[in-house]
């Protein structure tokens, strides 16, 4: 369920419903960012590769952050 202004990465919301649904997309980039992190990358090594590759983030006109990737795999673990 979302709860605040924006839809987190890795999801979509329901038309007309505040439910959430997975993005199949955006989870398997959540599944490589971890894989990053297990290899050794930094979060800002992170960001730096999805700027680069121009991976969408979820927000338009948005860009990556050490910051933000730090708190969609920190999202995660906490599920």
């Amino acid at each position: 369920r979302r709860i605040g202004r924006h839809t987190p990465y890795g999801f979509d919301l329901v038309e007309g419903t505040k439910q959430l649904t997975r993005n199949e997309s955006e989870q398997g980039m959540i599944e490589t960012m971890k894989g990053w992190r297990v290899d050794g990358k930094s979060y800002a090594q992170i960001a730096e590769t999805l700027t680069h590759y121009k991976y969408s983030t979820k927000q338009p006109g948005g860009r990556w952050t050490a910051t933000s990737c730090r708190r969609i795999l920190e999202r995660e673990v906490k599920k």
